[in-house]
């Protein structure tokens, strides 16, 4: 291969990986800005109700879901009382669990 192609061929390897980098940070700022929205609605809501409905909303919206539901549990009495024994400082903090579920129908 000549000397002129090889340069070339080199300038169009190294262009196609700048074009890669590039999209990879915009999708990554792409990425951390609907994070940061999210978080910032979030932030913003003033119960515990508005809080966890403005995070369903938001991450099922984020993520393409059609369905998404929480489920909030308290933890058991036997888990509290372990929890106090360990760290009497904590308070009983309810574990939460979100589904997410994304169906696409022709």
């Amino acid at each position: 291969m000549s000397p002129l192609l090889q340069s070339l061929a080199g300038q169009v390897a190294i262009s196609l990986q700048n074009a890669r980098s590039f999209e990879q940070s915009r999708a990554q700022a792409d990425l951390e800005s609907l994070v940061n929205a999210i978080g910032q609605k979030v932030q913003r809501a003033t119960t515990v109700e508005d809080t966890l409905q403005t995070a369903i909303r938001e991450l099922g919206l984020a993520l393409g879901a059609t369905r998404v539901s929480a489920n909030i549990q308290a933890s058991s009495q036997q888990d509290a009382r372990k929890a106090s024994q360990n760290s009497p400082r904590r308070e009983q903090v309810p574990s939460i669990e979100f589904y997410l579920s994304s169906m696409h129908y022709k």
